[in-house]
């Protein structure tokens, strides 16, 4: 009997591209330039996604990297292929209403993290997101009296450790026709080379699929009768007693090794006083800035003299207010890189408030802190994106050469990928040869990919008419990058080269690239 065939619907991908334009295909790497390509010839592109049986596509060749957890460890790390995220996030549209069902519902604050709210713009999930949920739940659980103990437990490599048949049964068991649930089985299997466990980390339908194998986990400590909390694979079980705890753990450890073969980090399971985990897991950065701010808005305003400020005046009291906030974020900042371990929380808050506030003060703080800031080089170069200086923006550039050339992460691919993705962005930060140099100077995961956008970013035709011949011997995503290169050329030359690439069918992305680069670049 043979299979049924099973499409996604146009109105699905629609809404996956919508996704990426406004959220990014993840959160881990650099945006593929791909998609810009893939919008101008949208309306072809989905009808011939849209075409596609799923229960007979694998998927294609996708990105793989070892990004920097803490400084002595790494997590491995997906980009799928374009396509493929189109595909990936399709199947999360049309799956995940019925995920969020299977689930807990929010407002009892148990099952805390990323819960579906779909828009047309492309939104998955609530912007909250569930951590403040999940912090605000565990500050109401620690004011009862009855709460003596805090269980805190994370598992094992979680995403790395989910089995693919636990993902189908939880579809399954959420509604989802059955065929779905083993034609989403089969391409996690593609992604993993026929292993049968681990989800891509970086997809943002990757967080939809654990959450719903955690669902039963919810369920099996609620029948239990444990009063817990759940962000992700992070849990906090709340408890009356030390023994209550230990049971907690007990019952915890042996549901999830026989239910779904996963584990506890021995490293991060701690049994707390109540009032030892309010200190340690409550602190709140936010809160932190704001007191700070306040503190500062104060210390400066009783140092002018009454005459000088009118607090009815809203610019005066603006311009106060902004000193403040810069004083408090460089003080903030200056405790993110002076601790012996980098608080990866604190870390990103700070650099994200600084990017949105397009505040320099604490780039001199980020550029001679960049290897202990790797854990977080994403938003680093987010970040210094935003807050180069445009006067002097060599300053930065300097900073970015010698870590690609003496650092001790410089032979990392996934560091080389980010500060070559920032060279190609912001050409002014290093001259052409420099940074072509650098780019061809990187691991081969990187190099062909990252040296076309950057000879594209600085103009060199010689590259890419060097490349013209020989494009076709390199990964698909070296030969997209080359393709997109071609834009820089003459127009005739450029035409005549790109030409037969880009009448290949939609189904060769790399054709479509070529309809994009045939257009050239301003």
């Amino acid at each position: 009997m043979s299979q049924a065939i099973d499409n996604l619907s146009p109105d699905s991908l629609g809404w996956a591209f919508a996704h990426v334009k406004r959220f990014g295909d993840t959160d881990i790497f650099p945006e593929p330039f791909e998609f810009d390509s893939i919008g101008e010839s949208w309306p072809e592109v989905q009808a011939y996604l849209s075409s596609i049986d799923l229960s007979k596509h694998s998927f294609r060749s996708p990105m793989r990297a070892l990004s920097a957890k803490h400084a002595n460890g790494f997590r491995v790390v997906v980009q799928l292929d374009p396509y493929d995220s189109l595909l990936y996030l399709a199947i999360a549209r049309e799956v995940g209403a019925l995920v969020e069902s299977l689930r807990i519902p929010e407002e009892r604050g148990i099952a805390c993290s990323y819960r579906v709210e779909f828009s047309p713009d492309g939104q998955l999930f609530k912007k909250a997101g569930g951590w403040d949920q999940f912090q605000e739940t565990s500050r109401a659980r620690c004011r009862e009296p009855k709460v003596k103990f805090v269980l805190t437990a994370d598992i094992s490599d979680f995403y790395n450790q989910i089995y693919h048949h636990r993902v189908e049964s939880a579809l399954e068991i959420a509604g989802i026709e059955r065929g779905r649930c083993r034609n989403v089985e089969t391409l996690l299997g593609g992604l993993t080379a026929q292993q049968t466990q681990g989800l891509p980390v970086g997809p943002m339908p990757s967080i939809l699929l654990a959450e719903a194998c955690l669902a039963d986990v919810d369920d099996f400590l609620l029948r239990k009768g444990f009063d817990h909390a759940r962000y992700v694979d992070d849990f906090r079980i709340f408890c009356g007693s030390r023994s209550a705890a230990i049971e907690a753990l007990h019952a915890l450890t042996d549901y999830l090794n026989s239910s779904h073969k996963l584990s506890l980090q021995g490293g991060k399971t701690y049994i707390h006083s109540k009032d030892a985990f309010v200190k340690r897991e409550l602190d709140d950065p936010e809160k932190t800035e704001r007191e700070r701010t306040t503190r500062h808005f104060n210390e400066i305003v009783g140092a002018i003299p009454a005459a000088y400020v009118d607090l009815d005046d809203d610019d005066a009291v603006k311009e106060i207010e902004n000193a403040a906030a810069r004083d408090a974020l460089k003080e903030l900042f200056q405790e993110v890189v002076s601790g012996k371990n980098l608080p990866l929380g604190l870390a990103r808050y700070t650099l994200r408030r600084a990017r949105s506030l397009r505040s320099k003060v604490i780039l001199p703080a980020v550029l001679s802190n960049l290897d202990r800031l790797v854990p977080v080089l994403r938003d680093v170069v987010l970040y210094l994106k935003t807050a180069y200086p445009r006067k002097t923006p060599t300053s930065v550039g300097e900073a970015i050469e010698a870590m690609l050339e003496r650092s001790d992460w410089r032979r990392i691919p996934f560091v080389q990928l980010w500060l070559l993705h920032l060279i190609s962005e912001v050409p002014a930060l290093v001259p052409a040869d420099r940074a072509l140099a650098l780019a061809e100077g990187a691991d081969v995961q990187v190099r062909d990919r990252m040296a076309a956008l950057v000879a594209r970013a600085h103009r060199v035709v010689n590259w890419v008419r060097e490349k013209k011949e020989t494009w076709g011997n390199t990964s698909p995503w070296a030969q997209r990058a080359i393709i997109w290169s071609g834009a820089i050329l003459p127009a005739d030359e450029r035409r005549a080269w790109l030409g037969p690439i880009a009448a290949r069918p939609v189904s060769d992305l790399c054709g479509v690239v070529a309809r994009g680069a045939k257009n050239g670049v301003s």
